[in-house]
């Protein structure tokens, strides 16, 4: 092992709880932006690889910073999986060294409505994804390329089962349209015959004006929701005081949860926590 790969393993090894390895693999080292794209990451390699996500619990995609040591500690990785379109500008710091690389992008190919990145939220994103994966850890190791399928498949079938989940749940829902906390469920909206009609963050990073406020107060009552979706990357001042206009409650909507860490839930966990707010606030 060279001694910047040395160097690289004991800076994973020492790195916070979010993005710690499992045990050393030879240095077969993947680096994943968010956590649902390690988690299926995760799925995929199987225990001959060690994946780890760069984005710390309870922070956004759209905001994080980069910390000085980041750029060392995820040097020297095999394969860098990335959202892309935007959503993840801190990886492009990352995988500048790889000179493009053994770079996936998730939204690369893909048909986005209107610039949104948000693409993982749908369960049949997710579904596909894990085939390009199994594809590109094919071609890193060939030798164990059934394996690489035959766990896709595996995880595939768990994450069909949540889409039926979903798809029933939707035929019981008495409201078809909500207010989230930034536009992130345009995708999963679509797929299930919802429409998200309106964001408490009009652009993320930027509060809502009296105008918007007032929009969305009547959006939500003219839907007959009974809630608003805050996210736990951002803090609940606004959806809550918005909640409270509206007359509502104030619910939980996560786009990423705890998937980036090895000993996390997973992303169809996740995405059932999802669906539970979902029933509680629109059934």
């Amino acid at each position: 092992m060279s001694s910047r790969l040395r160097g690289f393993v004991a800076a994973l090894l020492l790195a916070p709880a979010s993005c710690a390895a499992p045990p050393s693999t030879g240095g077969r080292v993947v680096v994943a932006s968010i956590g649902p794209l390690a988690d299926w990451a995760r799925h995929v390699a199987g225990p001959g690889w060690q994946v780890v996500c760069v984005l710390p619990p309870a922070a956004s995609p759209h905001t994080y910073e980069l910390k000085p040591a980041d750029v060392a500690r995820f040097q020297g990785a095999l394969l860098w999986l990335s959202v892309g379109a935007g959503l993840d500008p801190f990886m492009e710091r990352l995988t500048a060294s790889s000179g493009g690389k053994n770079v996936f992008v998730l939204t690369r190919g893909f048909q986005m409505v209107d610039g949104n990145p948000h693409v993982w939220l749908d369960p049949a994103v997710a579904r596909a994804a894990l085939d390009r994966l199994a594809v590109e850890f094919s071609r890193l190791d060939p030798a164990d390329s059934a394996g690489y399928r035959g766990r896709a498949l595996a995880y595939g079938a768990s994450i069909d089962s949540l889409d039926r989940e979903y798809r029933e749940a939707a035929l019981h829902f008495r409201v078809r349209s909500f207010v989230g906390f930034h536009d992130a469920w345009g995708y999963l909206a679509r797929r299930y015959g919802l429409v998200q009609a309106g964001s408490v963050e009009p652009a993320p990073g930027r509060e809502p004006g009296p105008a918007d406020w007032g929009n969305l107060v009547r959006a939500i009552r003219a839907s007959g929701s009974r809630a608003v979706f805050t996210e736990p990357q951002f803090g609940t001042r606004l959806p809550a005081a918005l909640a409270g206009d509206a007359g509502v409650k104030l619910l939980v909507l996560d786009p990423v949860g705890t998937t980036g860490e090895a000993a996390g839930e997973n992303y169809v966990a996740l995405m059932r926590r999802n669906l539970a707010a979902l029933r509680e606030g629109l059934q």
